[in-house]
């Protein structure tokens, strides 16, 4: 099977671009930071936590990537990369360390970078069933308890802890 990684259309906004594309965006805008301390596993368990979501929850790629809701009267992603602003503090401030570069993560500033490329190629290969290994072992949840402690994370009764990555626990959430 040969493998085709397709590149961002520069016309697209990431919610508009192919699934491929999207993912290998999610995975680098939340590991790029773990890549030194779990390798390139950070990036697939980041892919496979979203498709293991996908799968579970019967929707696409993208329906999961993009997934937000408003809690009092702020949008909030399921993954915090895209967020702007957390609920928890009063000012608007970005609190997520990657919102500064996402700022510019867009399809004209996509190509740049080995790392970038490196998550395409992962995320057409775990999209195209090549690439099957999940190192969170099932896992639709993840978080870094040194800087939250989610109330559905350790200690909830209906957690089932399945790995850890770099600084990341892994598992699925009730």
């Amino acid at each position: 099977m040969l493998l085709t990684v397709r590149w961002p259309d520069p016309a697209k906004l990431l919610e508009e671009q192919e699934d491929d594309v999207a993912l290998a965006a999610l995975a680098w805008a939340e590991a790029r930071g773990e890549i030194r301390v779990a390798g390139y596993d950070a990036l697939l368990a980041v892919m496979n936590v979203a498709r293991n979501r996908s799968r579970r929850e019967g929707k696409s790629i993208k329906q999961v990537i993009f997934a937000s809701a408003v809690a009092r009267g702020r949008r909030i992603w399921q993954f915090s990369c895209w967020s702007r602003e957390d609920p928890r503090t009063p000012a608007a401030e970005p609190t997520d360390p990657n919102y500064t570069s996402l700022l510019t993560l867009r399809a004209e500033s996509l190509a740049r970078g080995k790392l970038y490329q490196v998550a395409w190629v992962l995320a057409a290969g775990v999209l195209g069933g090549i690439l099957d290994r999940d190192p969170t072992k099932g896992a639709t949840h993840y978080y870094n308890p040194s800087v939250v402690k989610p109330p559905w994370g350790r200690g909830h009764p209906l957690w089932r802890e399945t790995a850890v990555i770099g600084n990341h626990v892994f598992g699925v959430a009730p």
